[in-house]
């Protein structure tokens, strides 16, 4: 690892501007700046840029960055490897974010990996195991962060359905117009329960599966290790920082 071009680096990243009032974003800089490091030291094959952390200033600062470093950028559909069972209609007006067209950026140091987004975007799909591997998330946390979100909108779906009485036009306006329901029967209060209270695993963007969160050994420990070891390397304040901000969370 060429340690002064990664400082080198975050000194650029750092002066990136975006809205620090969004506390959200805020807290989530410094996870963002690592997983952009991670993918220049060849750790994480692709950064995804725009999807959680979407500020226009902060997109815009880094693609200039990868551009002066020579990086490959793609721009493309964000990746959805999971078929929903609720109906698609719904899916759109409560997943909003997943209708753009190309309104993500993939930012690559390897040409294989570059391939392989690019193969994804002209494909329009992406399977599990490709995007744990291509964003370095064990798969079985990238499975479980799928289930995790089809468990809330089928509780969703459930809950808007019998508020309308079943009526689909009603649930158009009821999710249009940000109508408030709430869980009541015990399924759904099931559901939701279920889908909520994945742990993030330190120093990286994804959410520990429950057989990672209880096992010291797994593939989400060792990869979050991996990460801890490589914030280190480049700063100790870095590694705090991180380790700060994610406590905030």
């Amino acid at each position: 690892m060429n340690k002064p071009a990664m400082r080198n680096a975050l000194k650029k990243l750092r002066k990136v501007g975006f809205d620090r009032a969004d506390r959200a974003n805020a807290l989530m800089a410094p996870q963002e700046m690592l997983d952009f490091l991670a993918m220049t030291a060849g750790v994480k094959p692709v950064f995804l840029l725009g999807r959680g952390f979407n500020d226009p200033d902060w997109i815009a600062g880094v693609v200039q960055i990868a551009k002066e470093m020579q990086l490959r950028i793609i721009v493309g559909p964000p990746w959805q490897a999971a078929v929903s069972d609720v109906p698609q209609w719904f899916r759109e007006l409560t997943h909003p974010e997943d209708r753009s067209v190309a309104d993500v950026v993939y930012i690559c140091k390897a040409k294989g990996a570059a391939e392989a987004v690019a193969n994804s975007c002209d494909k329009k799909s992406i399977s599990m195991e490709e995007e744990a591997q291509l964003l370095a998330y064990p798969e079985c946390c990238v499975r479980d962060h799928y289930r995790r979100v089809e468990l809330r909108d089928q509780a969703f779906f459930m809950m808007v359905e019998r508020t309308s009485g079943g009526n689909h036009e009603e649930m158009r306006r009821i999710i249009r117009d940000d109508v408030g329901v709430a869980a009541e029967t015990d399924q759904e209060k099931a559901m939701l329960e279920e889908s909520h209270g994945a742990k993030p695993a330190l120093f990286t963007s994804f959410h520990m599966c429950d057989q990672c969160r209880g096992n010291p050994d797994s593939p989400a420990k060792r990869i979050s290790a991996r990460f801890e070891e490589l914030a280190k390397a480049i700063g100790s304040d870095f590694a705090s920082e991180i380790a700060s901000s994610q406590g905030g969370l």
